[in-house]
């Protein structure tokens, strides 16, 4: 797919979405609201109400979890064409 065609239909580089004919990802996308996230910035907590779907365009997304001891695990990584 061309870089052209991806800017203007950016949900058709996901996987996730690749069964979808072009109508049905646009209108979609037209209800999607684009949020970047700086480099170690919390998307969402564990327990928070599940009322969004995220898409990682770019970068990686880590999901700690946390320790007892007040550390943070990492336990997944959710990157590019992936949702979350």
């Amino acid at each position: 797919m061309t870089d052209a065609r991806v800017a203007d239909d950016p949900l058709a580089a996901l996987p996730l979405l690749a069964g979808l004919d072009e109508a049905t990802r646009r209108a979609l996308a037209a209800s999607c609201r684009p949020r970047a996230l700086a480099a170690g910035e919390l998307l969402f907590r564990a327990g928070d109400a599940g009322d969004a779907m995220y898409f990682v365009q770019s970068g990686t997304l880590v999901a700690y979890l946390d320790a007892p001891d007040g550390h943070h695990e990492a336990v997944g990584r959710i990157g590019a064409g992936e949702a979350v």
